[in-house]
């Protein structure tokens, strides 16, 4: 995963994530530690982009270094709008 991907989710800026999906940007593409940025997004509780993500056929049960997906870091952090979203979009670990 790039810098400014990265950058975009953990921000929020839900403009650059459209620009750089528009750009070609690998929607599963991971960091050091195996997180996408679905996981990112999940666990910081920005709805509107897992709702893009997952648009753009972000991978939603593959697990990061630790063994989290994207559903258990929404349900860690308490954002049980987006572990719903997660889930009612077929998201099952």
């Amino acid at each position: 995963m790039n810098a400014v991907w990265e950058e975009a989710v953990t921000r929020g800026n839900v403009q650059l994530v459209r620009d750089l999906l528009g750009r070609g940007t690998d929607v599963n593409a991971r960091d050091r530690y195996g997180q996408t940025a679905l996981m990112l997004a999940a666990h910081a509780g920005y709805r509107e982009i897992v709702e893009i993500l997952i648009a753009h056929g972000a991978e939603m049960d593959i697990t990061a270094k630790y063994g989290l997906s994207a559903l258990m870091l929404a349900v860690v952090a308490g954002h049980a709008e987006v572990a719903r979203l997660l889930a009612q979009a077929g998201a099952d670990r």
